[in-house]
């Protein structure tokens, strides 16, 4: 069909497509319009004197087939042209830029190739017939990227280090950036599209594509991959202390494995710290596995998280992930305010005392304006009761108070709790006591908004603390989370927890607030 279609307008219908038609007259438009205008009318009025003889449907086709005959004459005169855009050579540039993220490691390719050996194969300096053609029509210039291009001379170059994240969208922006005002015919972009950083792509391909600037995308690596395990990614804190348990979360997702077995692992520098047996989900399902650990020396660490892969596995590489925790060795300093001698107290203080990371400092109230207190490294500290200033205030790391009345605090020093909350972003926890939350008076205080139970019950007084006995049960996500861990071991921490002893006294609420 396109043979036929050439014979009869002697180009292939591609050049017709591409092409833009024009006309290249001999003389001027308007003279192309009035020469089309006076060859319609005149088949008109050469028909209009057959107005008695010839009937009026032939006579309307006959002055249409004359009128048409005489504006295709016009048009042969108009001189027709098919303009079709060509490059000059040597006149304008071609970017080559080339994937060399992580991902670009994998070896998924023909005899375990990897992906970056491919485009290294791609982009060989000798005997390369691609290369060699772009160079005859186009200036070529090359560029790596991974988060951001960079331009490189003369053709592959690989870096000592791979890039963490691929960013298709800043690579075109600055390519282009980079050759300036330069005629673009445009960008060969050599990866395994596995962008996992552009912000908006669309919008920089549309600001190509108002340049005229095409974008030819050559896909390195396996369309599909069959088999596969992925740590996707680790949350844990970026701040612990010394022997503190550390939690930490690992998103996992599997293809092709199913309900198998494998084993995860967390290591400092080759030394194995833990290890667990986790089981896959389906294909595709992203599970999260908790791992819990412990680091004995301060300073930062690069914790590992990975899972030992299978024999058959495809990818490899992404097996694992690796975090920055920082330990530190110090002993922040906590303030404990009691209204009252009670049993909390004494057990707090036992309880911290085992406690190397923490250093408490309380302070009891024996009578009014007698105060005992303990745990003092210099003893002017609290030497006339809690602090007045934020300064003195702002030097504690945490803050408890505990069935202590709102009353015993001046109004300015219960701004200055709710700013050591807000402002200096210190942890806060009221315990719960006869002259404790709403019973305690704290509604209608700056306190009252930092709290995160709601202390109103409608326009009347809270109800009274309440002398009951009760037993604490844990929620299936308050047992997973780091507050009431007790134990690495899940079952030990439950067997901890229901060997706790009842609890006595109630504070009554409205309830949690939302969040």
């Amino acid at each position: 069909m396109s043979a036929v279609f050439e014979f009869l307008f002697k180009y292939r219908a591609i050049v017709y497509q591409k092409g833009t038609f024009a006309f290249h007259p001999p003389w001027p438009a308007y003279v192309s319009w009035l020469a089309a205008a006076t060859a319609v009318a005149g088949a008109w009025w050469l028909y209009r004197r057959t107005a008695g003889v010839v009937p009026r449907g032939p006579r309307a086709a006959l002055v249409t087939l004359r009128g048409l005959t005489l504006v295709l004459l016009v048009v042969i005169f108009l001189q027709p042209v098919l303009v079709v855009r060509t490059v000059l050579p040597q006149k304008s540039f071609v970017a080559v830029a080339y994937d060399v993220s992580k991902s670009m490691e994998i070896h998924d390719g023909r005899d375990g190739q990897s992906r970056l050996e491919e485009v290294r194969h791609l982009l060989r300096p000798a005997a390369n017939p691609v290369l060699e053609e772009l160079g005859r029509k186009f200036k070529v210039r090359f560029f790596r990227f991974s988060g951001e291009a960079s331009k490189v001379e003369g053709g592959f170059e690989d870096v000592p280090r791979h890039g963490n994240v691929t960013d298709l969208e800043r690579t075109l922006s600055q390519v282009v950036v980079e050759l300036g005002s330069a005629p673009i015919s445009g960008i060969v972009l050599l990866t395994d599209g596995a962008d996992n950083h552009s912000a908006d792509l669309a919008a920089a391909a549309a600001q190509l594509r108002a340049r005229n600037i095409p974008v030819y995308p050559v896909g390195i690596g396996a369309p599909d991959v069959s088999r596969d395990l992925e740590v996707m990614r680790v949350s844990a804190p970026k701040k612990v202390l010394r022997d503190a348990m550390i939690e930490a979360d690992v998103a996992v997702r599997s293809k092709g494995y199913a309900g198998r077995r494998a084993k995860l692992t967390v290591k400092e520098h080759d030394r194995l710290i833990q290890s667990l047996e986790i089981t896959l989900g389906s294909d595709g399902e992203v599970r999260t596995h908790k791992v819990n650990f412990s680091s004995e020396t301060a300073g930062p660490k690069i914790f590992s998280f990975a899972i030992e892969p299978f024999s058959d596995e495809v990818i490899k590489e992404n097996n694992s992930s690796d975090v920055l925790v920082r330990v530190e060795d110090s002993k922040p300093q906590i303030l404990y305010t009691e209204g009252e001698p009670r049993w909390q107290y004494g057990f707090l203080r036992r309880s911290v005392g085992e406690d190397r990371n923490l250093h408490l400092v309380t302070l009891l109230r024996q009578a009014d304006g007698k105060f005992f207190r303990q745990g003092l490294e210099d003893p002017a500290i609290l030497e006339k009761g809690f602090p007045v200033d934020k300064a003195e205030l702002f030097a504690y790391k945490g803050l408890i108070l505990g069935s202590v009345e709102a009353s015993f605090f001046t109004f300015d020093q219960l701004r200055m709790i709710a700013d050591f909350v807000s402002q200096r972003g210190g942890s806060f926890l009221m315990l719960g006591g006869r002259n404790s939350l709403g019973q305690g008076g704290y509604t209608n205080t700056p306190l009252e908004d930092v709290l995160p139970v709601n202390l109103r019950f409608g326009s009347g007084n809270p109800p009274p603390f309440q002398d009951l006995e009760y037993k604490l049960r844990l929620t299936p996500y308050g047992a997973e989370h780091p507050v009431t861990r007790l134990s690495a071991s899940e079952e030990e921490n439950r067997k901890r927890w229901a060997a706790v002893p009842s609890l006595i006294g109630l504070n009554p609420t409205s309830g949690a607030k939302p969040g």
